[in-house]
């Protein structure tokens, strides 16, 4: 890694294309480079530099990503940021989430402690015109459908209220490389509310969800259409409510 100056960019890193593009759009100016064959965005946040990219989904593409970001943008910090589950009744869709802590699940790394977002971050995240909610984070190695799921990771991490697939290992890797992080995710999904389709089945090789697939998914189930309308709705209003959160937080700190 780079010896970091006060030039050296924040790294933004998000999981899936939705959540990135909503972030690179408040990127001015902003460029496209590629290094190892990963692309990045490089630009601006109100003349803050940054450097953003995506992983996919699950644990390996996450620590990949955050190694080949460490490695290609030289950071000087990290935010984790994308959407979650709710582990919480009192944590609703497009609510955002700013964990005090991140777990690994059980069955992804065993006996793995709880990380700790790093200072000077935390001490910016009270950001105004947002309700923010806090709470720890899990991460799992599957989008998790049923809401009985939800209930039973909830009873097995009780400090937990929310779920993701990627935040531990970025979080995990950025720790070892001695880089302040912290996250942010927005809420999708209630702690009482199924999903409208099973999306692990209609996971690409890049780690995102196939739209093809899914749509041809819900033309064979046309009863979900109305709940995948609002499913999609809610995803990008999220997706907007993190780049404005990220933004915030990243001006908080210059």
């Amino acid at each position: 890694m780079e010896t970091e100056s006060k030039d050296s960019p924040i790294g933004i890193l998000t999981s899936v294309r939705q959540e990135m593009v909503a972030i690179a759009c408040l990127l001015n100016p902003i460029s496209l480079f590629k290094r190892n064959g990963v692309s990045y965005y490089h630009g601006e946040i109100d003349g803050i530099p940054v450097i953003l990219t995506r992983s996919g989904m699950g644990w390996e593409r996450a620590q990949r990503a955050v190694i080949g970001l460490i490695r290609d943008g030289s950071p000087k910090s990290l935010i984790i940021a994308g959407f979650a589950a709710s582990l919480s009744p009192n944590i609703k869709r497009g609510e955002i989430i700013i964990p005090d802590c991140v777990q690994a699940s059980h069955n992804l790394a065993p006996d793995s402690p709880s990380l700790i977002p790093s200072h000077p971050l935390v001490k910016a995240i009270n950001i105004p015109n947002f309700q923010i909610s806090k709470g720890g984070l899990i991460t799992h190695d599957r989008i998790v459908i049923h809401a009985s799921e939800k209930r039973a990771i909830a009873g097995a991490h009780p400090n937990c209220a929310s779920l993701d697939m990627e935040s531990y290992p970025m979080a995990m890797e950025a720790e070892k490389a001695k880089i302040p992080w912290i996250i942010v995710r927005g809420i999708t999904d209630d702690f009482n509310e199924d999903m409208p389709l099973d999306f692990n089945r209609y996971i690409g090789a890049n780690g995102e969800t196939s739209t093809s697939l899914v749509a041809m998914a819900v033309c064979l189930r046309f009863w979900k259409i109305p709940a995948m309308i609002d499913f999609g709705k809610n995803a990008q209003q999220t997706a907007d409510k993190i780049a404005k959160t990220v933004k915030n937080l990243i001006l908080s700190l210059a």
